[in-house]
């Protein structure tokens, strides 16, 4: 089944259409804010999330595992929950690949200064 623009085509779409947040995200932002707020105001404090994810996840169209990672994500970056935060994960990953291209460069240059060319 062929698809009516190919994936270039269609990011470049989403981003012209304002869908695109810098990832090739899904769902927007404010789709993913809406339903865990959702669940919050649905959840019961003596009980798990599990229902009203169960519940809520149908009405806005996706996966209940996907809702409860979202939900997971926000009470992480509100301190709820104990794990890195999104603004610290990216931070990680910016740092990563820092890393990996400061090892790069370094054996490019260590292997140029032996008088060795790796290709």
């Amino acid at each position: 089944m062929a698809r009516s623009e190919p994936r270039r085509e269609r990011y470049r779409l989403q981003t012209l259409s304002g869908w695109s947040h810098g990832k090739d995200l899904r769902y927007p932002h404010k789709v993913r804010k809406r339903a865990v707020r959702m669940v919050m105001d649905h959840r019961d404090p003596d009980t798990s999330e599990s229902p009203g994810i169960a519940s809520i996840a149908p009405m806005v169209g996706v996966h209940p595992e996907t809702l409860g990672a979202w939900l997971r994500r926000s009470q992480v970056d509100a301190g709820e929950r104990p794990g890195l935060t999104s603004a610290e994960r990216d931070q990680l990953g910016q740092l990563r690949r820092a890393t990996a291209i400061s090892k790069s460069a370094t054996r490019f240059f260590g292997a140029e200064l032996d008088g060795r060319h790796t290709q």
